[in-house]
């Protein structure tokens, strides 16, 4: 080959390296703007938009729903104009139209028309977010798209993290209908641009020929099996980290915690992500996505159930053996793991810059386990658990949802020490105790002394088991706050 031939070569493999990190370029833009824009201000702009529209916070957080739900049905429609005006040429038309979309949710007045437009909104994301994106990337790189639709998604990673606090100083700077106006601007000026840009570098996309849609329509049995099976666990999990994603910073509030920190806090969530997409993306190699996928799932559901098991086994085996006993076993399994480690990979898996801490810290461990062990001696697993496992933030994070928690069965002074820790707001009164309140005098006294430390900690009481009438009277003289049981249709007041 002439020098002239392999410079020809050199310069159009350049260009086609230029062509490809261009388009990659754009969409780390575009999507993270994109889901910044949309998605994420949901979490920042849903409460000055439920006290300016007189609605409901759980009503201004539904333009989520109506925003993924609309963008899924939507996602149908684009699919086919993929195959007709190509997924590029869609996408441009897509930022014109969440231009539009946009602006209808700034002028937007009422519920329903607040609804409307979110829902407007879901249709320009199906036709400019992740899946048109991906679309463009398999068009233009083939089988070799996959690395760097994994960099695009690292990239779009951090959209919570712009979005959180760029929508926090927008609303406090102009309100939240100008900061979507705002945003429907940059989507016309920057994202319309960009995505014409893709258009010119991408050029005239490939159309699937008639072989490629007979294979589509030739998909086995199997197949769309897995697909379905995939789509549901995605949906689940997206039940729970989508959801999260969107009151996260209203919990955080809840927590008393200052807003601008609340934000701060819920803009690290995208940092964490990104990291944990890096370690994927660094170390999951070849393997398949469904098969790492699973393998994390599996490994979950192992980690919770055998952390269950461990507290219930110790409390099981307290009957037979000391708390001493116990915890010298289970340290020496732990003990077992460490030896293993240390086989394979020799001495040098004992270094450490600061032995003096490692030691201490270990030392503490074994102190806890044999403490926690000896505590499930003599009270109920589930005040031990609740006193250590849910903390505080843990509590505050479920009442700040609406849900009430109650210490239940309650019998025991070292049952209400979680009141001491814990925002609890019932306490549930064991039911032995209100069945022999009547016929034993220290059950009663033990019972009025519960009634009279709750009191204290500002905790209401609860009665269960009420099947007597004459009970009913008797914990009413003992000022107990609600009764529930055969003798009463549902948990009322007694006080009232």
């Amino acid at each position: 080959m002439s020098s002239d031939g392999a410079a020809g070569s050199g310069e159009s493999d350049l260009k086609e390296r230029l062509r490809r990190s261009g388009i990659v370029a754009v969409f780390a833009v575009t999507q993270l703007f994109g889901w910044a824009s949309t998605y994420s201000t949901h979490a920042i702009l849903a409460r000055p938009i439920a006290d300016d529209l007189s609605i409901t916070l759980t009503e201004a957080v539904t333009g989520s729903s109506a925003f993924l739900i609309s963008m899924a049905f939507a996602s149908q429609l684009a699919g086919r104009l993929y195959r007709t005006v190509g997924a590029a040429r869609l996408m441009a038309a897509g930022s014109l139209f969440m231009a539009f979309a946009l602006s209808m949710v700034a002028v937007s007045n009422s519920l329903v028309t607040y609804f409307a437009a979110w829902l407007l909104v879901g249709i320009a994301g199906a036709a400019i977010l992740t899946t048109s994106a991906h679309t463009v990337l398999v068009t233009v790189l083939g089988r070799s798209a996959r690395p760097w639709i994994a960099g695009l998604m690292l990239i779009s990673g951090l959209s919570s993290s712009l979005g959180y606090p760029m929508s926090a100083a927008l609303e406090s700077w102009v309100g939240w209908r100008d900061t979507y106006l705002l945003y429907a601007l940059l989507h016309g000026v920057l994202c319309l641009p960009l995505h014409l840009l893709v258009c010119r570098l991408v050029g005239r996309e490939k159309r699937p020929d008639s072989g490629d849609a007979a294979a589509v329509e030739s998909t086995s049995r199997r197949d769309r099996i897995l697909f379905l099976n995939l789509a549901i666990a995605i949906s689940l999990l997206g039940v729970v980290t989508w959801g999260f994603t969107i009151v996260v910073v209203e919990l955080f509030v809840s927590l008393r915690i200052p807003h601008e920190e609340a934000v701060a806090l819920a803009a690290s969530i995208g940092i964490f992500q990104i990291t944990a997409r890096l370690m994927e993306f660094l170390f999951a190699g070849g393997r398949s996505p469904i098969r790492t996928g699973l393998e994390a799932a599996v490994l979950m559901a192992l980690g919770f159930l055998f952390f269950s098991l461990t507290d219930a086994t110790a409390k099981y085996l307290t009957e037979d053996f000391s708390a001493f006993q116990i915890a010298w076993f289970r340290q020496f399994g732990l003990l077992s793991v460490a030896l293993w480690f240390l086989a394979r990979r020799g001495l040098p898996v004992l270094r450490t810059r600061r032995p003096v801490l490692q030691v201490l810290r270990g030392s503490a461990a074994a102190l806890s386990a044999t403490g926690f062990i000896f505590a499930v001696s003599y009270v109920p697993l589930t005040d031990a658990v609740a006193v250590t496992i849910p903390d505080g933030f843990t509590v505050d994070v479920v009442r700040s949802t609406g849900v009430k928690i109650s210490l239940d069965r309650c019998k025991a002074s070292a049952g209400l020490g979680a009141l001491r820790v814990l925002p609890i707001d019932f306490v549930k009164v064991h039911d032995a105790l209100v069945r022999r309140m009547t016929v034993d005098p220290i059950d009663r006294a033990h019972l009025d002394w519960i009634r009279e430390a709750a009191a204290q900690l500002g905790v209401k009481t609860i009665a269960t088991g009420v099947e007597q009438d004459d009970w009913l009277r008797e914990l009413g003289t003992l000022d107990i706050d609600y009764a529930q049981g055969v003798r009463v249709n549902k948990i009322g007041p007694l006080m009232a």
